[in-house]
C-alpha cells in the first residue's frame, strides 16, 4: 500500500525527494538493492541540500560494499549538517572497515562531542581502542559511564578488564568488574573476578600483603553470597 501511494505521488511529481526516498526504502526492505540505489541517488539529486538523503544513500552504498562512494556520501551529509551524530558514527564504522583506524577514531570522537557518552559510539570507539591495544585510553572512555548503560557491550568490558589485569593494571580492572557487578546481580563471573583479582607482579612486599588480604576478604564475601537461594534465580547461562 505504501509503495502504491509513493508511485501515485511520483506520477504527479516525479522529482519529489521524499517520495523517491520512501520508494528507495521499501525496495531496500524487499531486498532489491539495485533499484533502491537508483531511487536513493535520484532523491539526493532532487534535494541536494538535504543531509538525511545523503546519509540514507551512504548507508545503502555501505550495504553494496561501495566504500569510497559511501564515504563521499557521508562526508557530503556532514558538510550540510556538521552536527549529524549518526553520520559521524557510521562514518567511523566505515573507516574502520576501510582499515583507517586513525580517521575512524576521529569520527567516533566527533560523534561523542555531539552526544557525550552515547552508548553506541562509546562502544564503537572502545572496540577500536581495544583492537589497537590502547587499553588505558579505552579504560578512561568506559570508566566514565556512570552508571553502566543497559545497552553497554558487557563482553567488551570483560575483554578490556582481562587485558588490564594481564598488564598488571589490577585496580582499573577491578573497577570495571565492580561496575559490571553493580549493573547486574546475575553477573557472577564479574563478581568472581572483582573479588579474586591479584596483581601479576606486586609492586612491593606491602602491596603483596594487601593483595592477599583483599583476596581473602573477597573469597569470604563470595562464600557468603553464593548461597543456593541466590543462585536459584540466576540464568543458567550466567551460572
Amino acid at each position: 500500500d505504501a509503495m502504491a501511494m509513493f508511485e501515485r505521488l511520483l506520477a504527479v511529481s516525479p522529482n519529489d525527494p521524499l517520495a523517491l526516498h520512501g520508494k528507495s526504502r521499501i525496495l531496500s526492505d524487499q531486498g532489491d538493492t539495485t533499484n533502491s540505489l537508483i531511487f536513493a541517488r535520484a532523491a539526493a539529486r532532487a534535494a541536494p541540500g538535504h543531509p538525511g538523503l545523503r546519509y540514507a544513500l551512504a548507508n545503502l552504498l555501505v550495504d553494496t560494499n561501495d566504500f569510497p562512494g559511501a564515504r563521499r556520501a557521508f562526508e557530503a551529509a556532514l558538510q550540510l549538517q556538521p552536527q549529524f551524530f549518526e553520520a559521524w558514527n557510521n562514518l567511523g564504522l566505515l573507516l574502520q572497515d576501510m582499515d583507517l583506524p586513525g580517521e575512524a577514531e576521529q569520527a567516533f570522537r566527533r560523534a561523542l562531542q555531539i552526544r557525550p557518552a552515547a552508548p553506541g559510539a562509546t562502544n564503537n570507539l572502545a572496540t577500536l581502542l581495544l583492537a589497537r591495544k590502547r587499553y588505558g585510553d579505552a579504560y578512561v572512555l568506559l570508566s566514565g559511564q556512570e552508571p553502566l548503560h543497559p545497552s553497554a557491550n558487557r563482553t567488551l568490558w570483560r575483554r578490556l578488564a582481562r587485558h588490564l589485569a594481564a598488564c598488571n593494571q589490577t585496580v582499573p580492572a577491578s573497577h570495571l568488574y565492580r561496575k559490571l557487578c553493580a549493573s547486574s546481580a546475575d553477573d557472577w563471573l564479574a563478581r568472581l573476578n572483582a573479588a579474586l583479582a591479584l596483581p601479576v607482579i606486586p609492586a612491593s612486599g606491602e602491596a603483596l600483603a594487601q593483595a592477599r588480604a583483599r583476596y581473602a576478604a573477597g573469597l569470604a564475601s563470595l562464600r557468603a553470597a553464593l548461597t543456593p537461594d541466590a543462585l536459584a534465580g540466576s540464568p543458567r547461562a550466567e551460572l
